[in-house]
Parts: C-alpha cells; structure tokens; sequence
C-alpha cells in the first residue's frame, strides 16, 4: 500500500492522541537513518521510531525492546542536546504533503 497524503493526515490524528504533551526522555540513534525517541505522556511510555532511510522513510509508535549503541554518534549527541527533556506540542501536516512535523518546545 502506498502512503498518501490522507493516510500521512489520519496518522498525525493518531499520534497525536499518544505523543502531544509527552516529554522527549531519551533519544537514540540506531543506525546511520534511525532514530529512537522515548515519550513519556500522562504516566504513560511510548517508543517512537523515525527512519529518513532514502529507500524506506517511516515513522510508527513501538512497544518492542530496541538494543541501542554503546557509544552514541556524533548526530544523535546533537539530538540528545538540543531535544532531550522538550515536549512534543503538535503534530502536523501541511496540506496534503506526505511529511509530518513535530512541533517541539525545549
């Protein structure tokens, strides 16, 4: 199936009910395009992966255990820096386009 502007809409609608208001605990970067993010949102965690792999970007909400690196790489460091610790405020689309935004204050 592919993914579509109103499929993209209607995940947004579904995040956001998980993710608005959760805090941003602890970010991973598992590989050189995937990214670990942990939220924690009314005494509730969530997992939530973001792959910007040129091949297959996604985005989906897991309860799977991740092994994460030892050693953190220099953009996930940077992530860690400038997110740890923000709230997720809104999760949005513009128009029909198939790119979701978080909107993050720190």
């Amino acid at each position: 199936m592919s993914i579509d502007g109103n499929l993209i809409h209607h995940l947004t609608i579904e995040w956001t009910k998980y993710l608005k208001d959760g805090r941003i605990r602890k970010i991973y970067q598992l590989s050189r395009f995937d990214l670990l993010f942990h939220v924690h949102n009314r005494k509730e965690k969530h997992v939530l992966l973001l792959s910007a792999s040129p091949r297959y970007a996604w985005m989906y909400l897991s309860k799977k255990h991740f092994e994460v690196p030892k050693t953190p790489p220099a953009f996930g460091m940077f992530l860690r820096k400038h997110l740890e610790g923000g709230i997720i405020r809104n999760i949005f689309q513009i128009k029909n386009d198939r790119i979701i935004y978080l909107q993050i204050d720190k």
